[in-house]
C-alpha cells in the first residue's frame, strides 16, 4: 500500500483533490491519502505546530472512496 500525508494550509487543497486518480493512472492500485490541515498556515506556523504538539489539524483521509473527515 502507498500512504502520502500531505500537510498543507487552505490554499493547497485543491493540489491533493487528484492525488489517488493520478496514483491510479501510474498502476498504483492501493493508496491511502492523508491530508493534515490547518487553514492559512504557513510552514513557520506548521513547525510551531509540531514543536508544541498542539492539535489544532483537521484530518482527512482517501483510500480511493472519496474524502472522509476523521
Amino acid at each position: 500500500m502507498l500512504k502520502i500525508l500531505y500537510i498543507w494550509n487552505s490554499f493547497s487543497i485543491d493540489g491533493l483533490e487528484y492525488s489517488v486518480e493520478v496514483a491510479h493512472n501510474f498502476g498504483v492500485k492501493d493508496i491511502k491519502v492523508g491530508n493534515l490541515y490547518y487553514a492559512a498556515c504557513s510552514l513557520k506556523m506548521h513547525l510551531n505546530h509540531a514543536l508544541k504538539k498542539s492539535g489544532v489539524y483537521s484530518y482527512f483521509e482517501n483510500d480511493g472512496n472519496g474524502w472522509v473527515a476523521t
